[in-house]
């Protein structure tokens, strides 16, 4: 049985696996991310880390485990229910290209604009606060080229 998250953790992971036949690509993963918590997964080629966060944002299912995101179990959940909670993820892949015909901000904005009402100087704001969190002030004219 799974322990509920305390306060602190949003996403619990427990003894999570992930086989493909014979192939185990993931064997009893147990992790605790908490709420606004920045957290990297680093590997080498093939050691499981996109098998993961597709599972952790319900692309795949795992063979056995938990993973428990505000207290709800994603494994086995009703996918209506999965719909909604992966709302809450964003992930991009290792090979996914920018538009390259858009600029910094308007790449960064995209999803916000697709996937928000909120309105087009709360995305600017919101898109610059981040650029400037991750010391890219002033890159938001550029191309991905550049």
């Amino acid at each position: 049985m799974v322990e509920p998250p305390d306060k602190r953790n949003h996403i619990v992971v427990e003894k999570l696996c992930k086989s493909f036949g014979d192939y185990d690509a993931l064997i009893d993963i147990d992790m605790r991310i908490g709420r606004g918590e920045i957290v990297t997964i680093i590997g080498g080629s093939g050691a499981g880390k996109t098998t993961l966060l597709k599972i952790l944002i319900g692309l795949d299912d795992p063979t056995s485990g938990a993973i428990l995101v505000g207290g709800e179990n994603l494994v086995g959940m009703p996918r209506r229910r999965l719909v909604e909670i992966r709302r809450k993820f964003g992930m991009v892949f290792q090979y996914s290209a920018l538009l390259d015909s858009m600029n910094v901000l308007d790449n960064l904005a995209f999803p916000l604009r697709e996937h928000t009402r909120l309105k087009d100087k709360e995305i600017r704001l919101r898109v610059r606060e981040k650029l400037e969190a991750l010391d890219l002030k002033g890159i938001e004219q550029r191309l991905p080229s550049e």
